[in-house]
């Protein structure tokens, strides 16, 4: 049987993506007067493969050179593949993305809906 190896290496972009996310998720939290969060990030000891959610492998882009699937997760070129799940994103936050994938396939269901209602050419 067939098995994908994944090498996840995350990358200067990736670690400054991680600690502005989790900075304003700080800052929100303690302006909202409901609390105050102390960060105290270690790199090595956060590790993706615990704790980590892998996205972006079928960003998306209204632009088919930067991202595979368009705002909805139709893939570009293609009339009737949609993709929806974390692989949408094209950046990761700080916090779990279960929420957000929820509301992208909610919103797809209702695009899909709305598009067999009234169907446009592709």
């Amino acid at each position: 049987m067939r098995r994908a190896v994944v090498d996840l290496k995350l990358d200067a972009l990736d670690w400054r993506s991680l600690d502005e996310s989790a900075h304003r998720f700080a800052l929100a939290v303690g302006e909202s007067g409901n609390g105050r969060v102390q960060l105290s990030v270690d790199e090595k000891r956060w590790c993706p493969g615990i704790g980590g959610h892998q996205t972006g492998t079928t960003r998306m882009s209204a632009d088919p050179k930067q991202g595979v699937t368009d705002a909805f997760g139709r893939v570009h070129g293609l009339s009737n593949l949609y993709v929806t799940g974390g692989s949408l994103f094209p950046t990761n936050g700080w916090q779990h993305p279960t929420l957000t994938i929820f509301a992208l396939a909610a919103r797809l269901a209702d695009h899909l809906k709305a598009a067999q209602r009234n169907p446009i050419p592709a």
